[in-house]
């Protein structure tokens, strides 16, 4: 069967780079108009009154009728409008108190409505409306309509002193925050006595209806949704009697913001305090002299990678380390391990190496596998192969191999860290859920998103390029990069600044701000280390200081020397080794030193 042959690059794949970011410029800036078309409350809808039934029964709770006349201006609108309704209010002595809310029902034109609950900082946001769907009209007809909606608040009483003072809410509910005509008709029990009054401060007026009725009005464009509570004097008694744990609760949700970003803060700093201990006892050495077995289980690469402090390039010592013991595995012959030297390939009947691994080749640590990966692909000169042109080809894929067997030792602090995260994310976003912020904070965590995709593609352009693996792929990876990911950029930068957090959702905004900080910081803080990979790394550092000849060790003999000769190159203490490897050799009379894994002697006297 005949395959269909690849199409051809599009033009805009072979345009110059320069050309096809203007192009992507001119789309986006043609697109701006389309993105800034969003929806005009002010220009849809007219809010021309609204009236308000409050009935406080002896449990302290208050049902709640709310209509709201509303003139649909234009055919074309969003089909239902929101009512905000505050459950945080404040009284007279300026302290605010959070309200329990229980929906009952939406009403448009005395008939029940499709409606929808959201959450925001002093509140709930009802959408009451058409529903918007496929086979639905989402506009409200041209002309007055009568939104309504009924709803139960609790916790109104609070007792002091000898007595219990009703609160109540003198505005309640508001559509779009606009500061229409407004009349709430307030019905109380009888015995009560009026503590606090309106006045033209206030933004509104308090009139006695006779008896237990008082009647509340604001002018339309008073500064209505500020506006503190109506609070009536009873003897104690006439209310319910609050339980054991519901102070504790109103406590809790009057402050829940401020719960949770303190515990949050607390989450994340004790993170931080017992990370910077465990970094503090990373310090001191848990071994006393070479754990050959542990030695046995680590790489050149790895060494080299826990000694990476006292290296100027790790991945080239050690790499060239990996090539050395590979070499005295018998895999290559070597002319020197370092920048200058070559490489030569051995026929699998030759492999006679001094240091036989105990492992199968599949079992090899990985940088080892790399490191011969890259020597065995290299194009051959004279039979002989390049060292430093393997390592540079490959030396960012050898450090992702130490990297990696690193990791593989390294496991400890890896649930802290996911609870840590998953943690303080669950927190941001419950704070975000009940603040009404989750929409301008997922706005915000997409925008910053793409905005690293981009600096990390600045960086590092390689990565640009990875899904493109073939002429299809890269368009799309450049539709993606030029015209896809921006605009969502630009959709979403524009929709947070026309939605910016209201004043009261900024304490909310900084709690999370602060919250998102100190997890950047508690993931940024260096791995303390495990038992395991401790001692890994103390033993490369006794390993080192013993041949260097600091401290004692394992008695000097050919096969002693030539099975810490690639930790000797991959630590940088090859010339010492060697020397005192000389040395012996001269006080045994070893005249000459051939091993088989070197392409000449690298040693030879008469």
């Amino acid at each position: 069967m005949k395959r269909a042959p690849f199409p051809e690059p599009s033009p805009f794949v072979t345009l110059p780079g320069k050309w096809r970011r203007l192009f992507a410029w001119l789309l986006l800036i043609a697109l701006l108009p389309l993105l800034t078309a969003c929806n005009d409350f002010d220009e849809e809808f007219s809010v021309r009154s609204a009236e308000s039934t409050v009935t406080v029964s002896r449990d302290g709770f208050a049902r709640v009728s709310e209509t709201f006349l509303v003139r649909a201006l234009v055919p074309l609108n969003y089909g239902g409008v929101y009512v905000d309704i505050p459950q945080r209010f404040q009284n007279a002595r300026g302290s605010a108190h959070w309200r329990d809310f229980v929906f009952l029902a939406a009403r448009r034109e005395g008939r029940e409505e499709h409606y929808s609950i959201e959450n925001g900082v002093r509140g709930r946001s009802i959408y009451i409306g058409e529903r918007h769907c496929k086979h639905c009209s989402p506009d409200l007809p041209v002309g007055m309509n009568a939104i309504g909606i009924d709803y139960r608040l609790g916790r109104l009483v609070r007792e002091e002193a000898g007595r219990q003072i009703l609160a109540l809410p003198a505005y309640l509910g508001s559509i779009h925050d606009l500061r229409a005509e407004k009349r709430v008709k307030l019905t109380v029990p009888a015995g009560g006595k009026l503590v606090s009054s309106g006045s033209a401060e206030r933004g509104y007026k308090i009139e006695s209806g006779g008896g237990n009725e008082f009647l509340v009005s604001f002018d339309a464009g008073d500064a209505d949704r500020v506006s503190p509570d109506i609070e009536i004097e009873y003897p104690l008694g006439t209310f319910r009697t609050a339980g054991d744990l519901d102070p504790i609760r109103w406590w809790l949700s009057d402050y829940s913001n401020a719960v949770l970003a303190a515990l949050g803060s607390m989450i994340a700093a004790s993170f931080i305090w017992l990370r910077l201990k465990q970094l503090k006892r990373n310090e001191a050495s848990n071994l006393a002299s070479i754990d050959h077995e542990l030695l046995q289980r680590t790489s050149p690469a790895l060494a080299a990678y826990l000694f990476r402090k006292g290296l100027a390039d790790w991945r080239a010592t050690g790499f060239f380390g990996s090539i050395c013991r590979l070499a005295i595995m018998g895999e290559f012959r070597l002319s020197s391990a370092d920048a200058s030297g070559e490489a030569e390939r051995r026929n699998v009947t030759d492999r006679v190496g001094g240091l036989s691994s105990p492992f199968s080749r599949e079992a090899w640590p990985l940088s080892l596998r790399v490191a011969r990966g890259q020597l065995t692909w290299l194009p051959l000169s004279d039979a002989r192969l390049s060292i430093v042109e393997a390592l540079k080809g490959g030396k960012s894929e050898y450090k992702a191999a130490a990297l990696k067997e690193y990791t593989e030792f390294q496991t400890q602090g890896r649930s802290a860290e996911w609870v840590l995260l998953f943690t303080l994310l669950s927190i941001c976003a419950l704070t975000a859920y009940l603040s009404g912020l989750q929409y301008f904070m997922g706005a915000m965590l997409v925008v910053a998103t793409i905005a690293m995709v981009y600096i990390q593609m600045a960086r590092r352009p390689e990565l640009a390029g990875r899904l493109a693996t073939d002429d299809m792929g890269a368009l799309k990876a450049a539709i993606l990069k030029l015209i896809g990911l921006p605009a969502v950029f630009f959709l979403l930068l524009i929709y947070v600044v026309r939605h910016p957090p209201y004043p009261e959702q900024m304490s909310a905004t900084i709690a999370i701000g602060l919250l998102v900080a100190l997890l950047v910081i508690a993931l940024s803080l260096p791995k303390p280390l495990t038992g395991q990979i401790r001692d890994m790394r103390d033993n490369v550092f006794l390993l080192r200081r013993y041949m260097l000849g600091e401290i004692p060790g394992p008695a000097m003999s050919v096969e002693t020397y030539e099975r810490y000769l690639p930790f000797a190159i991959a630590l940088d203490a090859e010339t010492t080794w060697t020397s005192k490897f000389d040395k012996w050799r001269s006080d045994a009379g070893i005249t000459t030193y051939e091993p088989d894994w070197l392409i000449r002697p690298a040693v030879q006297e008469a």
